[in-house]
């Protein structure tokens, strides 16, 4: 088989190809568990709260081990994007969806050129440069905060101070950044491909086919899969917006109760966070629709354009079921003659209800519910829908 034929591309396709990527994701859960347990008993044997502190705060300790759980969530949800990919070109052929690939070679041999393309640009090495900015990032950050001062170190900062946060804050954290620029290019890359094989190629839409998505729905799959990764990340911060409010308002019943008495500032760091997680909430949500939607608009219009064409051969049905009603209305038929009419009548209209109802997107209703209830948690969430119940909870404590 020449490099160019499809089935050979399929069965070699490699989403991740670099041997240090294979491992980080697989290995990665793992590792990060180890971390959690690391950071915990680093923070228990090292934390100073009436010195000079070296590593977390109670709350930024609270923060990172929130992160890192999300974390774990997200590199099983992105293994299993990963996994689709290819499984999806494969479910796709089977199901005979690429019109004229098993008897045009200049098709066959065009699709192969597609999925070498496609596995070519998935493995470029973009992610290194994407998070090269993100580690500029954690370096102002972790300045700021005196965690890893290493561009400007303080006078008589502990050396072991420096190795011991090196290794248990700055690594993870830069490690983590480039893995959310490996998912980051992946996504975009699949996005593009999957965008420009409804454009090139024709498909073929079963109106009748089981998956209630014109036998489409493998790649409805593959881009819930996808937009499944940031879904995870607006739950996350949903839930820290939530998590605000309720500080928010134990702030405010501590202010009342013991201020100026007692100096108050416990929860003040999470209660100054709230509009960072909204902001950030906000656009995790817009993203998430546009990898829900963009990449499988011009799936929707070749699928919308099979429809009209499917609806307009359907003139002739409407004029034939129309012809054997008025036949069957006529006294001197047969019976058995006008049970015929009525049986062809009552085919010909099912054939016509199962076509007028084709499908014009390839989701079905569960990928749609598994879609939008979390969705409307987080909107909920981004709108304070929440904050009258918390408020009404604290006007009862009062």
């Amino acid at each position: 088989m020449s490099p160019t034929d499809y089935r050979t591309c399929l069965e070699n396709f490699t989403v991740l190809r670099s041997k240090f990527d294979q491992m980080l994701f697989k290995y990665g859960p793992t590792l990060l568990a180890s971390q959690i347990l690391i950071t915990i008993i680093i923070f228990l044997a090292s934390s100073n709260p009436l010195g000079p502190r070296y590593t977390f705060s109670w709350f930024e300790l609270t923060f990172y081990l929130f992160a890192i759980f999300v974390l774990i969530v997200e590199v099983y949800v992105t293994r299993d994007f990963f996994e689709n990919i290819p499984r999806t070109f494969v479910e796709l052929m089977k199901r005979n969806i690429l019109k004229g690939i098993k008897n045009n070679k200049t098709i066959s041999q065009q699709f192969g050129l597609f999925l070498a393309d496609f596995e070519r640009m998935l493995n470029y090495r973009v992610p290194v440069a994407l998070s090269s900015i993100i580690e500029v990032a954690i370096l102002i950050a972790l300045q700021r905060s005196e965690l890893f001062p290493i561009i400007f170190l303080p006078e008589n900062y502990p050396a072991t101070a420096l190795v011991l946060n090196f290794l248990t804050i700055f690594l993870p954290m830069t490690i983590a950044g480039y893995m959310i620029s490996v998912v980051a290019w992946k996504c975009f890359v699949t996005g593009y491909f999957i965008h420009r094989f409804s454009h090139i190629f024709n498909i073929t839409v079963q109106p009748s086919h089981p998956d209630k998505a014109g036998g489409l729905k493998p790649l409805g799959d593959l881009i819930f899969s996808m937009a499944l990764i940031l879904i995870v990340a607006s739950l996350a911060l949903s839930f820290l917006t939530i998590a605000s409010q309720v500080n928010n308002t134990i702030f405010k019943l501590l202010l009342n109760a013991y201020s100026p008495r007692l100096q108050v500032q416990a929860p003040y760091a999470l209660y100054s966070t709230e509009w960072v997680a909204k902001v950030s909430l906000g656009v995790a949500i817009i993203l998430s629709f546009v990898v829900f939607i963009l990449p499988i608009i011009s799936t929707h219009r070749r699928m919308k354009t099979e429809k009209i064409h499917l609806l307009s051969s359907l003139t002739e049905m409407s004029n034939k079921i129309t012809e054997l009603e008025n036949q069957a209305k006529k006294v001197n038929i047969d019976y058995k003659k006008r049970n015929e009419m009525f049986a062809e009548i009552a085919s010909l209209s099912q054939i016509y209800e199962l076509t007028n109802k084709s499908p014009v997107w390839p989701f079905d209703r569960d990928i749609l519910v598994k879609f939008f209830t979390p969705q409307a948690i987080s909107l909920l969430s981004l709108f304070g829908i929440v904050q009258p119940i918390i408020d009404a909870i604290s006007s009862w404590v009062k």
